[in-house]
């Protein structure tokens, strides 16, 4: 039986197991599998806990194996360069203001009502898209808090098991979420885990304990929310919502995962080899010592050594010149910088023609990759967003504020480039009376919120016909059309 086929039979009420016991094989799939192992690669990776941190040095011991040796540099140098694609695209995309477009004004006027101002919902959605784009898929969470305001929650990822009822996974016919919650039994802190399955039909809660799952006598299974007053309150679809950052529900580790752990162990292994290799290998000649790792110590501690004089041509040290060719190492390092841009579809803005007076065209050969990568991602958000309209129209028509059922809007993105503001402020003035106002606007380097920049020059056209009016004694205030 499959995933979906199991997820049917529970929903219908004649599983061939238990329901407890289906979502606690769910649990334990979900735990070791790939995927979620992912997400939590992709978070440690955008925190710079790369895999590097972990490197023992290795050397092969007395018998031919490798055994890890303690006395030598083991520098371990992590780089941050998911975090830097990751903000740069969610930066590129949504850092300016965006805007909501629909022909109903009403409808737009009343999405905000709901949602709240652009700053609030850009910055949840910013942090959502950094979800997507760390761990393959990120969710938001549709509820009414205990006033009765409809609000969204950002969920973590890798807590979600979403059952969905295609291949596709563009309908979910359920939802297990299972987190953490500590708390203290006597003076001993523990960590257990509560677990949600959501079905249409409302909630099941359990607490996780030794792998049994109980009843939540905390928070008791019900409908998916109750209302204000008191009444129990079912969702017609289940109250989360995908956001992917590409249709397989990879995150961006998969692509430069490999580039990124090269460049960390290159850039180790040349600080190893600057603190533990001196620029000279000493040759010895009747050391009267025990061991190397005598002579090592007395080189280190005393930067001398003793040696014996007897025999043969006597003693002594002589010295090999070993300074290190870094060209090879350096011109490695730079072709891997190179490709962890290019497969991770970003701008390295320590590149050389990014300097200066660069042009707008050559501007945007450098962005186009950038470009392509968020242009997905822009449209995996206008499928998320247009979801969540869903739970908005029906949060407007049960609290009696308006049906907007026909109703459409998008969000419009700004993205924030790099450009050359000369040439871009010199198109801008070329295109007026070609293009709209509004339209020129959105493009001019100055103006954030086109919407906004066009109500201060109403205004400030305003002012100006009534001062024109005053100086030639015309009293018209200049509030007639």
């Amino acid at each position: 039986m499959t995933q979906t086929e199991l997820i049917n039979a529970i929903i219908k009420g004649n599983a061939p197991l238990p329901i407890e016991e289906i979502v606690k094989l769910e649990l334990s799939a979900w735990r070791s599998s790939p995927k979620r192992a992912a997400m939590l690669d992709g978070q440690r990776y955008y925190e710079a806990g790369n895999d590097i941190l972990n490197r023992r040095r290795m050397a092969i011991g007395a018998k031919g194996q490798l055994t890890e040796v303690q006395n030598v540099a083991n520098n371990r140098i992590a780089h941050a360069f998911l975090q830097e694609l990751v903000d740069q695209k969610t930066q590129y995309l949504l850092g300016k203001a965006f805007s909501i477009k629909s022909d109903n004004d009403a409808f737009v006027q009343a999405i905000y009502d709901v949602l709240g101002d652009d700053e609030s919902l850009r910055h949840l959605l910013k942090r959502v898209a950094k979800d997507a784009i760390n761990k393959g898929i990120a969710w938001l969470h549709v509820y009414y808090d205990a006033n009765g305001d409809f609000k969204l929650k950002r969920m973590e990822p890798e807590e979600m098991i979403p059952l969905w009822a295609d291949n596709e996974h563009t309908v979910l016919n359920g939802m297990i979420r299972v987190y953490p919650v500590e708390l203290w039994e006597a003076s001993i802190r523990k960590i257990i885990h509560k677990v949600e399955l959501w079905t249409n039909d409302g909630v099941q809660r359990w607490v996780e304990r030794d792998g049994a799952l109980t009843e939540d006598a905390d928070l008791p299974s019900g409908p998916h929310m109750t209302t204000a007053d008191g009444k129990p309150f079912n969702w017609q679809r289940l109250p989360f919502i995908a956001f992917k950052y590409n249709d397989e529900e990879r995150p961006l580790l998969h692509k430069v995962k490999t580039l990124v752990d090269e460049y960390d162990r290159t850039v180790s292994d040349d600080a190893n080899m600057l603190e533990d290799q001196p620029n000279k290998v000493f040759v010895i000649k009747n050391f009267d010592g025990s061991d190397l790792g005598e002579f090592r110590r007395n080189m280190s501690i005393y930067r001398a050594v003793k040696v014996l004089s007897d025999g043969p041509g006597g003693g002594g040290v002589d010295t090999l010149d070993t300074t290190p060719d870094v060209t090879a190492s350096n011109q490695h390092l730079e072709r891997i910088r190179r490709d962890i841009y290019a497969f991770g579809r970003g701008v390295d803005t320590r590149n050389e023609r990014l300097t200066g007076a660069t042009s707008g065209q050559a501007l945007k050969f450098e962005y186009a990759q950038l470009d392509l990568d968020c242009n997905g991602l822009e449209t995996n958000l206008q499928v998320a967003f247009q979801e969540l309209l869903w739970f908005v129209k029906a949060h407007l028509a049960n609290t009696g504020k308006g049906s907007f059922e026909n109703a459409t809007a998008q969000i419009i993105c700004n993205r924030d480039i790099i450009i050359n503001e000369e040439s871009a402020i010199s198109m801008c003035a070329n295109s007026m009376g070609i293009l709209s106002e509004e339209t020129v606007l959105a493009n001019h380097p100055w103006v954030d919120d086109p919407q906004e920049e066009l109500k201060r020059l109403k205004a400030q056209k305003k002012e100006a016909v009534k001062q024109f009016g005053a100086a030639y004694g015309d009293q018209d205030d200049g509030d007639e059309e």
